[in-house]
This record gives C-alpha cells, structure tokens and sequence, in this order.
C-alpha cells in the first residue's frame, strides 16, 4: 500500500511539472523585433499565433537618444530631457591673475629670493618691527647707523615676504588651473560621448567609470590639500601683516600690497569652495548616470500585449526628440499575422439542389348536366431546384500565396420555385482567392416539398374534387453551390 502511494505521488508530481513547464512555454511571448539600423521587420514567430497567445515588440538598434518611441499612438519612453549635469565651471581665476600680478615691491631691491614660495621664511622674520624701532640712539653716528641698518633690514624682510606672497598666491592659481583642467577633462570625455550618441547610428562605447571614479577622489584629495595649505598660508601672512603692521602702514605700496594679498586669499578660498562644490557626490553621480543612461540607449521592449482577434494592426513611431530637430521621423504599420490563414466570412451562394415539388394536374371530366367526374396526372416537372442561400464559411487556406483553401459550410436559403420555401444548408467546398473569393460547396439540403397525398390514387376516378392532392413533407436531399465571398 506504501509502495502504491509513494508511486502514485511521483506520477503525480511529474504530471504536474510537465504540466507546468508546458504551459510555461505556451505562455512564452512571440518575438516581433523592429531593427532600426537595417530598417526590418520579423514577423516570422508570429505567423502561428492563436487568440490569448501573447506578443511582444522589441524596437532594436535604436538610438532611444535621439528618438521617443510609441506603438499604437500610446507614448511608452521617458520622454524627459537628458539635460547635461552642472559639473564643474567658470571659477574666473583670470580675475584673481590679475589682482595678484598687481602686488608690487617697494622701492627698494630685493636679491634674496626664497626656493619654495610655499614655505615663508618665518624664522628671519620673528624679530618684531615694534621693538626695533623704538631702540634709541645713544650717540652720534653709531646710533644712527644701527637704526638704518634696522629700517633697512624691515623694509628687506616686508618686501621680501610680500614677494614671496605674490609667488605663492600665484602658485596657488596655477595649481587651482591645473585641477580645473582636470574636472574639465573629465567632462569633456563624457560631453563627447554624449554628442557621440546624438548621431543616428551610434554604437555603445567602452567609458571606464572605475577610472573617473578614480579621477574624481584624487580631484576631491587636491582640492583638499590645496585648502589646508592656503588656510595656513593666510593665517601666517595674517600673523605677519598684524606684526608689521606699523611698518606696512607707512608705506601706501606695502599697504596696498598687504590689502590685495588678503584679498586673494579670501577670494581663491571661496574659488576652491565652489571648485569642490563642482565635484560633489550629487554631482558626480549625475554626470557619471547620464553615461550609462547612454551606453544602455539602444534597446527599447514593450510589455507583452495578449492577441485577442484574427488580425492585429500595431502603429509604430519613432519620434525625434525636441533636442534633435534633424533626425527624420518614422512611422510604420505592422499587421500580422499576414496573411490570415483562417476565415470566417458569410457570403451569397446560387444552388441547385435535388429536392423539388411534385405537380399535379386535375382533369374534370363531364357526364351530365350535373355530374362531373375528376381524374389526376402527374406532371413532368423535373427532378431540381435552384435558389439563393446565404452561407455562413468557416475554413483555412492551405498554400502560402493564401489563394486556395477550404471550409466547412451553414446556412439557409430559398427556392426560386413557383412555390418560394425556405431551405437548411450544410456541407463543406472550397475557395479560390485572397479576399475577393469564389466558393464552390456542396452538401446536404432539407426542407418541405410537396408531395401526392396518401388518400389520392392517381389510378381512381373521383366523383368530387377533393381539397388538396398535395401536402408538403419534410425531405432532404443534395445541393451544390456557387458563389462569391470577401473576406476583410
């Protein structure tokens, strides 16, 4: 008993799976696939689809860049922009050049020059100015001759550290160049990809974004670096300035030198804040998204659609996006299947058909003034009848010009006899043509004829006439036909 039901449940979960894994493939949905780059349609797959199967449209080799693509007037694209991401920027550094190069020494020369604009010489310059001019002379021309040496030595070490500034701050513009140039061509790389993909058969191209991502943390890194080390250089020219502050401001050259230092430094601090707000997270996720959004734009597949009829007709159209005025627009009908194998039409037949009415005729014979005596022959009025049926057609073509087929055939007509009755049809013939078809059929036929009635004996002579010699009775019999049928 055990051995019976573990058999019986395998059965069972076989049955089941194969049971599944068919009606998994029934399921399946016919490809129809648009390529645009050769400019064909396959309607192969679909040749064979049966109402409640499933299709699918798949638009390859189309650049969804240029192009907003919709089936049956329905818009299935984002239809949205791709607006190019605000990365990096005019940081106007030619402004700052400028303001720096305006930073002038004072009169006197100044020979020593410092290797490293970067590293000021604070060790020479920890003597502060206060002290140095408030020694007093203690005689004569020693006394004089040391605060010259002194004044000379102030005015050595301001021109000196504001020389080196202006070195610095322009250093400090050309490293804020270089790194802008980076960001730029970065940018560049992928503004050439996107003008790329605007052209009408343009392919996916390799864009390693490891190595932007690569490019972007080192930009982040200088950028950073570059702000600790300004902040520390304005602080120490900021020390210097608050030391030598008396001196400076005896001097209209020095002071407007220290003012355009100060200045500088402010205005390229808040330059690297905007070059480092250029190459945000945000910002780098937009320019480095709209490239896969690029490289991933040559493929467009609609939802299945379920066949629910004889013939489908899809209109499909590809747009030009606004963006992309000269791109030629396209629109196409796709019908299928094409040709309809099968036919369902109703159409006027002419046909002859064996069933016929049986005709009498009454001799009245006289054998008095007042007595008449009746006999019956039977007329020769053949053994056919034609009429006009109206025929319901149910068939499919068998070749593949669609010009031939065959149907099975119901329906009713009516007797162009000198009695009209009404006539049942049914059978089955053949077809000639595309839409515009001859149908010939055949088949059987049933309806009321008339026929002698039992109490008549055609042998027997009849005193009175009787009422009626006929009566109709149901009878079935042969017909062919011919006719015409169109088939939309």
């Amino acid at each position: 008993m055990k051995t019976f039901t573990k058999s019986s449940f395998l059965i069972l979960l076989i049955f089941t799976l194969t049971g599944n894994l068919i009606a998994q493939t029934q399921n399946k949905p016919y490809k129809i696939t648009f390529d645009y780059k050769h400019k064909t349609i396959c309607l192969k797959k679909v040749k064979d689809i049966k109402e409640g199967d499933w299709y699918q449209v798949i638009v390859d080799s189309i650049n969804l860049n240029l192009y907003k693509v919709s089936l049956t007037h329905i818009d299935t694209t984002l239809s949205k922009k791709q607006q190019t991401p605000t990365f990096g920027g005019n940081f106007n550094l030619d402004a700052l050049s400028k303001l720096i190069a305006g930073i002038s020494p004072s009169s006197t020369e100044i020979t020593q020059e410092n290797p490293n604009p970067l590293s000021l010489p604070w060790d020479y310059l920890k003597q502060k100015p206060t002290k140095i001019m408030s020694i007093k002379t203690t005689g004569g021309t020693t006394s004089t001759q040391q605060e010259t040496d002194r004044s000379q030595s102030i005015r050595h070490t301001v021109d000196s550290v504001q020389k080196q500034e202006k070195e610095t701050l322009s250093l400090y513009v050309h490293k804020i160049k270089q790194i802008t140039f980076n960001i730029d061509s970065l940018k560049f790389k992928v503004d050439k990809l996107r003008l790329d993909s605007q052209k009408e058969n343009y392919t996916s191209q390799k864009f390693s974004f490891d190595q932007a991502l690569v490019t972007i943390e080192n930009i982040r890194k200088n950028i950073a670096d570059l702000t600790s080390s300004m902040t520390t250089s304005k602080t120490s020219y900021k020390d210097f300035s608050t030391a030598y502050k008396p001196v400076i401001k005896k001097d209209s050259i020095w002071s407007s030198n220290d003012m355009t230092i100060k200045d500088s430094y402010a205005k390229l601090l808040t330059t690297l804040s905007g070059v480092f707000t250029s190459v945000s997270a945000d910002k780098a996720n937009d320019l480095l998204s709209s490239v896969v959004y690029i490289n991933n734009n040559n493929k467009f597949t609609f939802f299945p659609i379920q066949f629910m009829g004889e013939q489908v007709k899809l209109n499909l159209s590809l747009i030009p996006r606004k963006e992309t005025p000269t791109a030629p627009e396209f629109h196409s009908q796709i019908i299928f299947p094409l040709p309809i194998k099968k036919y369902t039409v109703v159409g006027i037949s002419f046909y002859g058909s064996t069933l016929h009415d049986e005709a009498y005729s009454t001799i009245k014979t006289k054998i008095n003034d007042s007595t008449y005596q009746y006999n019956f022959i039977k007329e020769i009025s053949g053994t056919k009848e034609i009429g006009i049926a109206a025929l319901l057609r149910y068939g499919r073509k068998w070749t593949s010009k669609n010009n031939f087929g065959g149907h099975i055939s119901i329906g009713a007509g009516i007797s162009m006899s000198n009695k009209i009755k009404p006539r049942v049809l049914f059978g089955g013939g053949l077809s000639i043509g595309k839409k515009h078809m001859l149908a010939v059929d055949i088949g059987g036929i049933f309806g009321y004829v008339d026929r002698l009635s039992n109490t008549i004996d055609l042998t027997k002579t009849y005193l009175e006439k009787p009422g009626n010699i006929t009566v109709s009775r149901l009878k079935i019999g042969g017909f062919i036909s011919v006719g015409y049928i169109f088939q939309f």
